[in-house]
């Protein structure tokens, strides 16, 4: 993530409706976890990739919250703005012995990384057998974009891709989410570079969450991509979607 974003993601974690209505599928799919059993009541938990801090204050509800950044100069800013005692260190490299945690999560964090296969491994090495760990990653390579290249990263993924790379976990869930908007998303992405060039005068990048600040279609958005949690929380979805989605368990030795 470019150093000047960070003051501006801290505030779109925090009030942007792709992340409020994010935030919410998230947080059903780890109660579903401990309605069902599959974690206990208050897991210890990993929180890799923290970035501004959202997500481990969110994270925190359910149990104690372990919080990793790559970047130092993030990790300085959520110090500064949250408390949050955050660790820096990379998903390559998790700096904490086998097994320590009952649910590991990496929202949005593997596509930064060229070998996400470590990555996968690193994530299970530290989460305890019979614990979850919990993925999300941006989807289709066809929605590639100029908010993959000012976020750093190195792809996008299908379902089918991301199942692969936890292929010896115990999947109760692979599938993707944004799906109600990926149809317009994919249209404005592939149409909007050809439309939009010969007439743009400003160069500088822009994420998509600086671009879709439409204030009479907020409540709109946020409502239709919250709607998801209909199907999501009863554990499937389709396998289309702006992002995608993996609950695993580290199988039991």
């Amino acid at each position: 993530m470019d150093p000047n974003y960070y003051e501006e993601y801290f505030y779109n974690e925090r009030e942007h409706w792709w992340f409020r209505a994010r935030e919410s599928i998230l947080r059903g799919q780890i109660k579903r976890a401990v309605s069902r059993g599959y974690l206990p009541e208050r897991p210890r938990i990993l929180n890799i990739g923290a970035a501004t801090g959202r997500t481990s204050e969110w994270l925190a509800e359910f149990g104690p919250v372990v919080s990793l950044e790559y970047d130092t100069e993030c990790c300085r800013l959520t110090r500064s703005r949250t408390g949050i005692d955050v660790t820096q260190g990379s998903v390559l490299d998790l700096p904490w012995a086998d097994q320590e945690f009952d649910l590991t999560c990496a929202f949005d964090v593997i596509e930064h990384v060229d070998d996400d296969a470590k990555a996968a491994g690193e994530m299970q090495r530290v989460t305890r057998p019979g614990g979850m760990l919990f993925v999300t990653v941006p989807a289709f390579r066809m929605l590639w974009s100029e908010h993959d290249v000012i976020n750093h990263h190195f792809r996008r993924y299908t379902p089918a891709e991301l199942r692969r790379l936890f292929s010896n976990c115990d999947i109760r869930l692979c599938c993707g989410f944004n799906t109600m908007l990926f149809l317009p998303i994919a249209a404005y992405r592939m149409l909007n570079p050809l439309l939009s060039a010969p007439f743009r005068r400003d160069t500088a990048l822009k994420s998509d969450f600086t671009r879709a600040r439409l204030s009479l279609a907020e409540p709109i958005l946020e409502t239709l991509f919250r709607f998801e949690r209909t199907w999501l929380d009863r554990g499937f979805g389709p396998p289309w979607g702006v992002s995608a989605m993996l609950v695993a368990r580290r199988p039991k030795e």
